[in-house]
Parts: structure tokens; sequence; C-alpha cells
């Protein structure tokens, strides 16, 4: 028999040889090797068949093929470790490195590719998200960059005043804020005024005409008084 055949105890004819399982060929005939990526789990003439979908062997002349590692999935006929790639929800380099997406990312495909990050204004408390689950901040409030993971993320824009994740109230008239966070409205100063809301910046603080003057967060020139002589 070929050196990859058998045949039973006393045969007598040269197609009693049969290729042994890892080998293909004709009763009788040459066997040759399953190559890397295929199999063949019994003896006999049939042929190598591709390891299915989900399963690899790197090796020749195999009888079975490996299941992928966890969290990985391959197309048929793998023929390495490498060709099991991250499932949809977790992301690396293939084989026995992928781990979940982090919350504030998604990923929905197989791949070997990064997470996708949530953009700047939208936050997604999910791990291992399979579809853009990222959620939109409450109005006038946004995360400061993308990957926000939870709403505490979100921050009251410049000119609204709130709890970090909202809501978020327009500063009122007579007071400004000028940067993004969950910090009170200023008051504008004394001897000026401010007739609207939601002000981001100390300039829109009006002052009050020549020798008059207002008390600290006044919200209209009606406020601003003659001083003393006048």
């Amino acid at each position: 028999c070929d050196a990859n055949a058998q045949s039973p105890p006393g045969s007598t004819a040269a197609s009693a040889c049969e290729c042994n399982a890892g080998y293909s060929g004709a009763n009788g005939g040459v066997c040759t090797t399953c190559a890397a990526g295929s199999y063949k789990d019994a003896k006999g003439a049939g042929s190598c068949a591709s390891c299915a979908a989900g399963t690899y062997q790197d090796g020749q002349g195999s009888s079975a093929c490996t299941a992928c590692p966890a969290n990985t999935n391959s197309a048929g006929g793998a023929a390495t470790l490498t060709e099991c790639q991250c499932n949809a929800g977790y992301t690396g380099s293939g084989g026995n490195t992928c781990s979940q997406c982090a919350a504030g990312s998604y990923k929905t495909a197989l791949g070997n590719n990064a997470c996708t990050l949530c953009p700047v204004g939208k936050y997604s408390a999910d791990v291992g998200a399979t579809t853009d689950t990222c959620l939109s901040c409450d109005s006038n409030s946004a995360t400061t960059s993308e990957g926000g993971s939870q709403k505490t993320d979100c921050l009251c824009n410049a000119g609204y005043t709130g709890p970090n994740g909202g809501p978020c109230a327009a500063c009122s008239a007579g007071s400004y804020k000028t940067a993004v966070g969950s910090a009170s409205c200023t008051l504008c100063g004394a001897g000026k005024y401010l007739s609207t809301t939601g002000a981001t910046a100390e300039a829109s603080c009006v002052t009050c005409p020549s020798n008059s003057h207002s008390p600290a967060g006044s919200t209209s020139i009606s406020q601003c008084v003659c001083n003393a002589g006048y």
C-alpha cells in the first residue's frame, strides 16, 4: 500500500488499500496529503473537505479542524489562527487577542479594525456594542471629546449652567458663563447690565452711561441710576 494508506489483514488486491484520514486518493492509488485549511476525518477514497466557517487548520494531513477562539470567527477554509478575526463588538489583531469594545464605542462587523468612537455630543454606556448605540446629549450640552461613555460626560455649554448630564438652563439676564461645565453663571459686575440670556462672555455686559451706576447682575439700563451729584 501507499505510505499513507492501509488495508485489512489478508487483503488480496491493491484496491483494498484505502487512504488514511487526512489523506485523499482513489483506493489502491497514491494518497495526497490534505492541505492546510482542509481535513478528512475517515479513511477511504473521499476528498479532503475545507474547514467550516468558525474553524481553522494550520497543519497538513489533518483529520479535523480547530474551533476559532472565543469572540472570533473565520471564513471557510481558514489555514491559520490569524484568519479567526474579531467578531462585531470586539477588536484586536485576531486569534487570541480580541477584546470587547469599551463603553463609548461600537463595531458593527467581523474584522480586526478598531471600534468606532461615539462622536462629540454623544455617549454610550454599552460595552461590546455591535450597533451604533450612541445617544445624543441633552439640549445645550455636549461631550468635550469622542468616546463619551456615560451621560455625565455631557457638560453644559458656555452660556448654560446645570449638573453634568443636564438639564442645562441658559444663564439668566445679568449673567454669563464662558466655559463648558457645571459652574454657575457669573453676574455682570457693578456698573454694568445685560438684558439677554445665555451670554458666553463678560464682554456681553454693557457699561452704564457716564456718571451712573448699577448693582451687580443688573438686567436693564433702567437699573443704571445717576451717581450722587448728578
